[in-house]
């Protein structure tokens, strides 16, 4: 955040992360509502056949992680089916915040779309998360589906500023489908609490 630094860049394995179950009836609404939000993007670009916002699986995965920042932090969702244009996922007072939310084994960090840098649609914070299935003794199984997945882990934060550092710029492969993006490894990632101490939040859930 301009003007504030609530602490140095944390060393890895300093950093806590939160971890939110979802319940049956949490995953069973968010789900209904991607699957709606995703048929309402894919009657407005019925012709982009690698439009992330209109894949049912994507939104599934979006609106987990969403759902589960509302729970640890109390703050409220937009439930409207109606597609949103950018902007922020969360406000807490004057500060905005976007949920980026991944398959746990696919993404080395939090990634954010150049589209994003600029007004409307930049974000003062950005928190990243990853979606998984826990077990006591196996611990997190890959070969379980993503729609079986229940539990989001909150991994940590990055303020703007440093998200859009030009040498944080990936470019993309047609080959492997994917587009440019900003990156900050997992490792360099802010801790969760120092964000919810910034917004006068607290954790509802015990971290790990």
């Amino acid at each position: 955040m301009p003007g504030r630094r609530l602490g140095a860049l944390l060393l890895p394995g300093a950093r806590r992360t939160i971890r939110i179950i979802l319940t049956p009836e949490e995953i069973a609404r968010c789900d209904e509502f991607a699957r709606a939000r995703a048929a309402a993007w894919a009657d407005i670009r019925p012709d982009s056949r690698f439009n992330f916002k209109g894949d049912e699986d994507a939104r599934i995965l979006s609106v987990r992680g969403e759902a589960a920042f509302e729970k640890l932090t109390g703050l409220p969702m937009d439930w409207t089916i109606s597609p949103r244009q950018g902007g922020p996922d969360f406000t807490a007072g004057r500060l905005t915040i976007d949920i980026k939310t991944a398959v746990y084994y696919l993404t080395p960090g939090l990634t954010v779309q150049p589209w994003k840098k600029d007004p409307p649609h930049r974000c003062d914070a950005y928190v990243h998360c990853s979606l998984g299935q826990t077990d006591p003794e196996a611990g997190w199984l890959r070969e379980m589906t993503m729609r079986d997945w229940n539990v989001v882990k909150i991994e940590g934060f990055a303020w703007a500023e440093d998200v859009f550092q030009p040498a944080r710029m990936i470019r993309g492969n047609k080959e492997k489908q994917t587009t440019d993006h900003y990156l900050v490894r997992t490792a360099e990632l802010l801790d969760i609490t120092e964000l919810l101490a910034y917004t006068g939040l607290a954790p509802a859930e015990e971290g790990e």
